[in-house]
Parts: C-alpha cells; structure tokens; sequence
C-alpha cells in the first residue's frame, strides 16, 4: 500500500484531492456549520487526512509497518508454540508406548534379582518395603 502511495505524482494527488473535495461540497451541511472559510477548512482537513495517510503507511518506520512486524512475531510465537506443544504431544505418545513395553519385559523376569536390577530402569535404585505390624493394624483401626 505505501508503495501504490509514493508512486503518486503530485498531480495525481491534486486530482484526488480535488474529487474528494467536490465530493465533501455535494453534501448537505447546515447553514449554520458554513462559515465564511468553511470550504478552505474543508480542502486543509482533506490535505490532512492524506498526509496522515502518507505517514501511516510509508516511510521506513510508518505505522504499518511496525503493526505488521508486530503481528508477524506474534504469529512466528503462536506458531513455534503450537508446534512445541505437538512435539510434547508426540513424545508423551512415545514415552507411554517405550514404558508400556520396558513393563512388559519386567513381568516377564524370572527371578528377585533380576527384578531388582531391572526396577533400575524405572528410577528406583533402593527398594523399601513397608510392612503393617499387627499393633499398627490396631492403632489404625481405632
């Protein structure tokens, strides 16, 4: 859009200027809203309006453009955060179906030892076992 602004010759502008002019004069004002130099106002308002439309959208640092760079890092992160999210995704799939797996081989074990050594590959190295006493059973029941 800047670039469609700036290749505008200062005639082109003119004849714009002039047909929105012609355009604003068509419509109906209260006699009351025309002052002596009302169309003069009207003409700087319109010129004013076009150079903040100028300004708005070209130049290096114009409005648009840091609203776009705004907007296309907003989106690079929605982006980059949904596909974090999918990847998560994928590897808890992944991670249940290699535990899934690793638990089977360890039911199949045939021995304590080898239980124990394969208890490892779950995370728990030292084993305990707690057992209920009778006067624990007791006291837990009252």
């Amino acid at each position: 859009m800047g670039a469609l602004l700036e290749s505008f010759s200062e005639e082109q502008v003119h004849r714009i200027l002039t047909l929105v002019h012609k355009s604003a004069l068509e419509v109906p004002r209260p006699h009351g809203d025309q002052g002596s130099f009302w169309q003069q106002e009207l003409w700087q308002q319109e010129q004013g309006v076009w150079n903040s439309l100028m300004e708005w959208f070209t130049g290096k640092d114009s409005t648009a453009r840091q609203v776009m760079d705004v907007t296309n890092e907003v989106i690079r992160r929605v982006v980059q955060n949904a596909a974090i999210l999918v990847q998560m995704q994928n590897m808890g799939v992944s991670n249940k179906a290699e535990l899934r797996h690793l638990m089977t081989l360890f039911a199949g074990v045939p021995s304590m030892e080898d239980a124990r050594l394969s208890a490892s590959v779950f995370g728990s190295q030292q084993c305990r076992y707690f057992i209920r006493t009778p006067s624990a059973r007791r006291n837990a029941s009252t």
